[in-house]
């Protein structure tokens, strides 16, 4: 690990979202870009799994659980189960109220101590939040006691968060980060003034998208013939995301063109294990596994990209930047996206990629299957999403957006 020099600004990073995933990835690249002769990170997370090996492997990182029980889920349980607690009884309301108070007892409160009490040992200067401030209000309240100021990436859609107590949170963030326009035109309905608002897109290491092998070879391996064409979606397993959408469509695509393969990239993490079942047996139904290939979690995907016609993004509910639409752009792969959200954004219809409405296997079958036929603009598409990619999503622009919030409000600070 890095000697830092006393000058160097100590960040706490809190990541409190949903388990290791896509914000979990940005924050290692942020971590990886971050100029250590001005800024020393520390991480501190509510979730510990070996896939948190990496981000230990580049800041120092502690285990901090922020709930140790989840009472959403435990209501949901009672009224699921029980006949004690309809939906709509005053008994339910009661239980509601006495779970939020437990919840503020024993979760919230002991986590605000732990919390003040690692900032005071390790004299962080600022905190950033990896994730919105409803899920990181222990961080948000222990910043306020100390004095630090608060940074806020929002990755997410937040209107559902907008509740009175919502409000107040996000009115103790000093500078929130928005991953897409359309992401901070929410930040904004929540109350919150211009000025404490900007957009910086998700950034990538541009190195692991240069990939010399093959091409062939990367077919070959996948028993691809070179009159196939490969149509993929990468993404964690998650229902949200649109796997269903994806392979309805490609049962009409089968249908219609027969030389298309799938196939689906991507794990499940605990909460979703059931779900990764749930595919399988969506494709065995459809007498498809022979046409879709399950292919788990992988730590070649850049590699696997370079092999595939058309990448696939299904996602059916406002995906704020989906990371494997910037990096199918970067490594020149056409792609067929939601068009909503981060996608909408990304992508210019047409030129550097392909928009569909969502949730509709048969518009999405249809653009799949006008791209398979037309292989010199499925070229054209890539290069010229690649070309925009380069130049947008370099890691260390984005690093330097975000320095600049952090030397911003550390010379108000300390001015």
């Amino acid at each position: 690990m890095k000697h830092f020099s006393s000058e160097c600004k100590r960040i706490l990073y809190l990541e409190n979202g949903q388990g290791y995933g896509g914000a979990v990835i940005c924050l290692e690249l942020l971590l990886q870009a971050l100029d250590r002769n001005r800024y020393e990170p520390i991480v501190s997370t509510s979730y510990m799994d070996s896939n948190y090996q990496n981000l230990r492997n580049i800041a120092p990182l502690t285990y901090l659980p922020h709930r140790f029980f989840d009472k959403n889920s435990l209501m949901d349980q009672l009224i699921t189960k029980s006949s004690v607690f309809p939906k709509d009884a005053v008994l339910t309301k009661v239980f509601r109220q006495l779970l939020s108070i437990a919840d503020y007892t024993i979760n919230t409160l002991p986590y605000i101590v732990r919390l003040i009490a690692l900032c005071r040992q390790k004299q962080i200067d600022l905190i950033h939040l990896n994730n919105e401030p409803v899920c990181n209000m222990g961080g948000l309240i222990a910043a306020k006691v100390l004095g630090l100021p608060v940074v806020c990436h929002v990755r997410a859609s937040v209107l559902s968060w907008n509740t009175p107590t919502a409000r107040w949170l996000y009115s103790l963030v000093d500078r929130f980060i928005a991953v897409a326009d359309w992401v901070k035109e929410e930040v904004l309905a929540m109350g919150v003034s211009p000025d404490r608002v900007q957009t910086i897109w998700d950034g990538r290491d541009l190195a692991p998208f240069v990939v010399n092998e093959d091409r062939n070879a990367i077919r070959s391996e996948l028993r691809l013939s070179p009159d196939e064409v490969a149509v993929a979606m990468f993404s964690r397993l998650n229902p949200w995301k649109g796997h269903k959408v994806f392979i309805e469509a490609m049962e009409t695509v089968f249908s219609k063109r027969p030389n298309c393969r799938a196939f689906i990239v991507g794990g499940a993490t605990a909460k979703f294990q059931p779900y990764d079942e749930e595919l399988k047996e969506h494709v065995a139904r459809r007498n498809l596994t022979e046409r879709i290939m399950f292919m788990g979690q992988r730590n070649d995907v850049p590699r696997l990209m370079k092999a595939m016609d058309i990448l696939v993004h299904a996602s059916v509910e406002p995906d704020p930047y989906p990371g494997v639409v910037l990096e199918a752009m970067l490594m020149g792969r056409p792609v067929v996206a939601s068009n909503e959200g981060g996608p909408a954004e990304a992508l210019d219809d047409g030129r550097t990629g392909v928009l569909c409405r969502p949730g509709e296997a048969e518009t999405l079958a249809k653009k799949i299957i006008e791209l398979a036929d037309e292989p010199k603009r499925r070229d054209e598409l890539g290069a010229a999403a690649k070309e925009v990619a380069w130049e947008r999503y370099a890691l260390e622009k984005h690093a330097q957006h975000i320095e600049r919030i952090y030397d911003h409000l550390l010379s108000i600070r300390h001015g």
